[in-house]
């Protein structure tokens, strides 16, 4: 950017592109790093934390998504398509939903026919969800989001689009 020139580092709309792209940069300064635990209800109500499926010896896809986000609709079967072929390589999902209620959740849920782990929490918590998750993985990070950590809780990538998953699963189960 800086190369760019003094009249273009002064207008207005290169310093709001600079400040855009800065605020995106922590998300994927976080290749390399240990994932930081949040919690999450699943369909009894029950709080989860994330280091009880993370960092126990298998490839875990941690997908933050929405059924009303178009992107997520389109990409879930090819996600599904990735967790059928490589879940007895070792490697799981957990979904953590961001639906306005529990019945919308439980539809997306039986809609796409998930069959991996599925966390959600509801209204008057979710706002404390994505807090947290913002304070730990980054302020720019917007619901849909994911990241892929290594069997031992290391994430190796952030922000995937469903063929990159299968991309990344195919080089690290040799296939």
């Amino acid at each position: 950017f800086e190369q760019s020139g003094d009249a273009y580092t002064k207008c207005p709309m290169f310093q709001m592109t600079r400040a855009r792209i800065a605020k995106l940069k922590p998300t994927y300064d976080l290749v390399g790093t240990k994932f930081k635990d949040f919690s999450a209800k699943n369909g009894s109500g029950e709080k989860h934390k994330l280091s009880e499926y993370v960092g126990h010896g298998k490839y875990v896809f941690v997908s933050l998504w929405g059924r009303r986000f178009a992107l997520n609709a389109q990409d879930i079967p090819l996600v599904k398509e990735c967790y059928n072929k490589y879940k007895s390589e070792g490697f799981d999902i957990v979904s953590i939903a961001f639906e306005n209620t529990r019945t919308d959740w439980l539809t997306g849920v039986s809609q796409f026919n998930m069959a991996w782990t599925q966390l959600y929490e509801d209204l008057p918590d979710r706002s404390k969800l994505i807090e947290d998750i913002r304070k730990k993985y980054g302020k720019s990070i917007v619901i849909p989001w994911n990241f892929l950590c290594d069997p031992e809780g290391t994430i190796i990538a952030v922000s995937m689009k469903p063929q990159e998953l299968q991309n990344k699963l195919a080089e690290v189960f040799g296939k």
